[in-house]
């Protein structure tokens, strides 16, 4: 080919995208200048000589116009940057090495008029995951699609079945807006065209094929159990769909599932979706999040949840189990943490919960990882906390606390109680074993069951507001040495300071001054304890 342009039909300059090439008189581009990053041919021409547009390796967009019904060999060759290609209606073929080693090329539509793919004519297009092409194309090269390796799904007629399934890509025949699980291939990296439009229940449920999973933009629906105990599938890519319903168990127990992008349309995540997904560590939740259903990341790995400020509602054990979850940041629309909603996440070690009102039963059971807790709710379940190791120190306001509330937190030196509570609810301190100081709110009345039992290093209580302390309350509170009760205590169990062998000092009622001499404990009444006080204030006035 000659390079003297007056040679040349005719020049073309795009003045948007500074494209400038030469066409002859039958309407065929014969040369181009380099440099391109745009392409869009005029509507009239024809046809693209061979290797024109060869090693543009700037070039990242090819519209050509509706009249070309041939591209010659080697074309767009080596355009490494190439990603969007449109081709004319009127194509023929696909010739040989066409679009080979376009290496940024990732889906490609073949027109209704094509009947050929050619040698090599995708040769090493690494990243393309979708092809459809009509019932027209009767031939396809052995080596077409060589060195296509990321290659996920190829859409057209049932003849090329066989051959695209032994390249291991998935295969779709249908021209319904769904898809259907129709093969037997391994190996399978499935990335859905953009005409579908819901994917079916149970459609990929104990595959053991399919690895990593993305979706074209009008993807509306996940159905339930979907790709449940999907065995190898690892990555999962709905950033770019318009999701509205994601499903019960859709992904429930892949066991290799590592990374979740959810998209922003999704407003729901139902029961047990990716529960038992154990090597869950990355999700990326949709910004317009607004529930996430019982279960839903039970017994995953996710290390850090940030949760969008749409967010109000969390289902039971929504992340029970999460051994890697270290920190939670919850919207201030949250009122409620249900039962077992973070129980066993070992390492969680800093939760925000700044508008939360109820923390259900074992809401944080077994959190280890907690050491500081500052909340101020409405109430705490039963078991909300119990078994957390870790915990040092708490500063809770709470107008109602249950049943072993904070049992077994064994490491708590330091607990101040402030609220309308009423109660010290049965077992709610148990095996506190390093509790040593407590502040208890006046509004106390009862010290229920074993409320305190083996909180071996407690030395000092302090309830003025009491009426009734119960059953075992302070057995085996070793280092008890001073109980103050309070002018209102009408009942105390006979047992309550059982296996307590240092209290010297107790101020109560006088009607329980024989009760308390006879165990030889040095006795005070609520009246002279307040004479005494009197005393101290005015000696300290005069001073």
């Amino acid at each position: 080919m000659s390079d003297n342009y007056d040679n040349y039909d005719d020049d073309y300059y795009d003045d948007e995208y500074a494209v400038k090439y030469y066409v002859d008189q039958n309407n065929k581009v014969v040369k181009a200048d380099k440099g391109i990053v745009k392409l869009i041919l005029a509507p009239e021409i024809k046809e693209i000589d061979s290797e024109v547009f060869k090693d543009q390796n700037a070039l990242e967009s090819v519209i050509i116009g509706g009249q070309c019904v041939k591209i010659g060999e080697g074309a767009f060759k080596n355009c490494s940057q190439l990603s969007r290609v449109e081709l004319s209606s009127a194509l023929l073929e696909i010739s040989k090495e066409t679009f080979s080693n376009c290496k940024s090329l990732s889906h490609i539509l073949i027109p209704d008029s094509c009947f050929a793919i050619r040698s090599k004519a995708f040769s090493n297009c690494f990243n393309l995951k979708y092809i459809k092409f009509p019932s027209t194309v009767g031939e396809i090269a052995p080596d077409a699609f060589s060195g296509c390796r990321n290659l996920r799904v190829v859409e057209g007629p049932e003849k090329f079945r066989r051959y695209f399934n032994e390249i291991g890509v998935y295969y779709i025949t249908t021209k319904t807006n769904y898809i259907k699980r129709e093969d037997e291939s391994e190996g399978l990296n499935i990335f859905l065209p953009e005409h579908i439009l819901e994917i079916k229940s149970h459609m990929f449920a104990c595959d053991e094929r399919i690895t990593s999973f993305a979706a074209g933009g009008n993807l509306k629906v996940i159905d339930d159990s979907a790709f449940k105990q999907a065995q190898l599938l690892e990555d999962v890519y709905l950033g770019d769909c318009e999701l509205e319903r994601l499903g019960a168990e859709a992904f429930n127990d892949c066991p290799n599932l590592l990374v979740v992008v959810l998209p922003k349309s999704l407003k729901e995540i139902k029961p047990l979706t990716f529960s038992n997904c154990y090597k869950l560590e990355d999700v990326l939740f949709p910004e317009n999040l607004e529930k996430i259903g019982d279960f839903a990341f039970a017994y995953t790995n996710v290390y850090d949840v940030d949760l969008p400020d749409t967010l109000y509602y969390l289902g039971n054990s929504a992340f029970e189990g999460c051994e890697g979850l270290e920190e939670v940041n919850l919207s201030d629309k949250v009122r409620t943490i249900p039962k077992f909603c973070f129980e066993r996440c070992n390492n969680l070690s800093k939760i925000n919960l700044q508008n939360v009102r109820v923390i259900e039963d074992n809401a944080f059971s077994r959190c280890y990882g907690l050491n500081i807790l500052k909340l101020k709710v409405h109430k705490i379940g039963k078991k909300a906390f119990k078994n957390c190791f870790g915990l040092e120190s708490a500063a809770v306001y709470a107008d109602a606390l249950m049943e072993e509330a904070f049992s077994g937190c064994k490491n708590l030196t330091t607990f101040k109680l402030d609220g309308k509570l009423k109660i010290i609810p049965k077992k709610c301190f148990e095996k506190c074993e390093n509790l040593k100081n407590i502040r208890i709110p006046d509004s106390v009345t009862k010290i229920s069951n074993m409320a305190f039992i083996k909180c071996r290093n407690l030395s000092a209580i302090e309830v003025k507001g009491i009426e009734e302390v119960e059953d075992y309350a302070f057995w085996g509170c070793e280092k008890l040495v001073y109980l103050h009760l309070g002018e209102n205590l009408n009942k105390f169990a006979p047992n309550a300071i059982d296996n307590c062998p240092n209290i010297r000092f107790v101020t109560a009622p006088e009607k329980f001054r024989k009760f308390f001499e006879d165990k030889g404990i040095i006795f005070t009444s609520t009246q002279e304890y307040a004479n005494n006080i009197k005393k101290i204030d005015n000696n300290n006035k005069e001073m």
